[in-house]
């Protein structure tokens, strides 16, 4: 299948370009591996396939208005 006909399909479904799916289905997995498995922000970014700490922890306070440590304090509390 094509990259252009991918992203057709993605939006005929409603859904976000298959980019953003994928990166939300990242972080989703990271938010478990924080709080489930309780790893270090780099060690789940270094899991998820982000590299670079920092722009892991960017793209995680864009997607749960949360930076990570934040988020796993506040999962700790519920």
């Amino acid at each position: 299948m094509s990259a252009p006909h991918l992203c057709k399909v993605f939006k005929q479904f409603g859904q976000a370009s298959p980019f953003q799916y994928l990166t939300r289905r990242k972080l989703n997995l990271a938010a478990e591996l924080l709080v489930g498995e309780r790893l270090s922000v780099k060690a789940a970014a270094m899991e998820v396939g982000y590299p670079d700490p920092y722009h892991f922890s960017r793209l995680f306070k864009s997607h749960f208005g949360h930076a990570p440590k934040h988020f796993v304090e506040l999962s700790a509390r519920r």
